[in-house]
C-alpha cells in the first residue's frame, strides 16, 4: 500500500486543542484526520501554531497562536490582529506549496480557504480543501480567487445541507465527508437523568433563548454548557435574553472539555440544538446521539442526515414545537440513537474516507 506524504494546513488563529475560552472546531477535526493518517503509516506535516498537540510532524516556524498573543490586547476584529493572522498564514501556505511542487508532498489538505485558494495558482497540483463553514457573504476578492483558480482547487463538504447551500459556480465540491467522533469517548448510556442539554456558545445565533423557552414550557430542567463571548452584542444578549431566566431549573455551567462533556450528554434526556443560522455541521448533534441521547434541532448542518424523525429525534423550528416534542422524547429508543451514530459518524469512517480520497488524487 502506497504511503502518502501530506501537508495539512490549518491556520495560525488558535493552537490545537483550543484554549477553553476559544473553541476551534476546524482545528479539532484537522488534528483528528492528521493523527489518524499518521497511525495508518502515512507521513503528515501539520502546519499549525506552536504548542499544538498532534501525532503528525508539527511545522510552526516558531509562531504561537495569534489568538493567545493578541486577542486581549487588540481584539479579534482589529486591523493589527488581522494583519498578523494573514501574514502567518501566507508563510505556512507558501512553504506547503513549495513542498508540493518539489515532490515533498503528494497532497495539500487545507482547512481554511481564504488565503490558500488565492495562492493555489502557484501549485502544480490541485489543493484539497475541507469546507468548515457555509460560505456566504464572500468578499469580491474571495469570489475572484475562487473563479480564477477554480481548476486548482477541489472541495469537501461536511454535510449535505452545506453542499446544497454552497455556490457550485465557485466551489467544485467532489464529495461530502461528515465529521467523525470518538465513539469510545462518547459512549452509550441507557439510563439518563431528567434534564435537557444545550451545548454551544451562549449567543443569539445558537438559539440558547429558544432552548430556555422550550424547557420552561415543557417543565424540564435545562443545563446550558457553553461560554458567553466577550463581544458587546453577545454580552447584551446574555443580560437581556438569558440571565433573567437563570434559576434552579435553568443553569449555565460554562465551557466543558469534551471528556467531561460526554457525561452530560450521557445523562441528558434530550439535546436541544436550536441554531438560528445555517451551520455547516453541528458536532454536538452526533456526540449526543452516540451517547444514546435523542436530539431536537432546527434544520441546519448535519441535522437532516443525523436525525431520523421519530427514531433518533425531531427537527422543529419554534420553542412551542420543541416543547411538545420534549414531552414525548421518551418514546425514542436510546439504543437506536447510538447505533445510528456508530454506523455513520465514527472517527474511523471519516478517516477511511479521507484516506481513500487522498489516494485517488495523490
Amino acid at each position: 500500500m502506497k504511503k502518502l506524504r501530506i501537508a495539512v494546513l490549518t491556520n495560525c488563529h488558535k493552537e490545537h486543542p483550543s484554549p477553553k475560552d476559544a473553541i476551534f472546531a476546524p482545528g479539532i477535526i484537522a488534528t483528528q484526520i492528521a493523527d489518524g493518517l499518521v497511525q495508518r503509516g502515512h507521513s503528515v506535516d501539520m502546519y499549525a501554531p506552536k504548542g499544538s498537540k498532534t501525532k503528525a510532524n508539527l511545522v510552526h516556524f516558531g509562531f504561537k497562536s495569534i489568538y493567545s498573543q493578541y486577542d486581549k490586547k487588540y481584539g479579534l476584529g482589529s486591523s493589527f490582529y488581522t494583519r498578523q493572522f494573514v501574514q502567518a498564514d501566507l508563510i505556512n501556505i507558501t512553504h506547503a506549496i513549495e513542498g508540493l511542487n518539489s515532490g515533498k508532498y503528494d497532497i495539500i489538505h487545507s482547512h481554511d480557504i481564504r488565503n490558500s485558494v488565492a495562492l493555489s495558482c502557484f501549485a502544480k497540483k490541485q489543493i484539497i480543501h475541507t469546507l468548515h463553514t457555509v460560505p456566504q457573504n464572500l468578499t469580491q476578492f474571495e469570489k475572484y480567487s475562487l473563479r480564477t483558480n477554480k481548476k486548482n482547487n477541489i472541495f469537501i463538504a461536511i454535510s449535505d445541507r452545506q453542499k446544497k447551500l454552497t455556490d457550485k459556480k465557485l466551489f467544485n465540491i467532489i464529495k461530502t465527508i461528515p465529521h467523525g467522533i470518538d465513539i469510545e469517548q462518547f459512549s452509550y448510556n441507557a439510563q439518563p437523568k431528567n434534564y435537557a442539554l444545550f451545548v454551544g456558545r451562549i449567543t443569539k445565533e445558537k438559539g440558547a433563548h429558544m432552548a430556555i423557552l422550550a424547557c420552561k414550557k415543557a417543565n424540564i430542567q435545562l443545563i446550558l454548557a457553553g461560554n458567553v463571548p466577550s463581544d458587546e452584542a453577545s454580552q447584551k444578549y446574555f443580560k437581556e435574553k438569558i440571565e433573567p431566566y437563570l434559576d434552579k431549573n435553568i443553569k449555565i455551567i460554562g465551557y466543558i472539555k469534551s471528556k467531561q462533556l460526554a457525561k452530560y450528554y450521557q445523562n441528558a434526556k434530550v439535546l436541544l440544538f436550536p441554531s438560528q443560522v445555517e451551520e455547516s455541521f453541528g458536532l454536538a448533534i452526533v456526540e449526543a446521539l452516540a451517547c444514546g441521547t435523542p436530539v431536537i434541532a432546527t434544520n441546519t448542518g448535519i441535522a437532516s442526515q443525523a436525525i431520523i424523525i421519530g427514531k433518533t429525534g425531531f427537527i422543529e423550528s419554534s420553542a412551542d414545537s420543541i416543547a411538545k416534542k420534549i414531552q414525548h422524547i421518551e418514546k425514542i429508543q436510546r439504543k437506536k440513537c447510538a447505533q445510528h451514530a456508530q454506523a455513520h459518524f465514527s472517527l474511523e469512517k471519516m478517516i477511511n474516507e479521507y484516506e481513500q480520497l487522498f489516494k485517488t488524487y495523490a
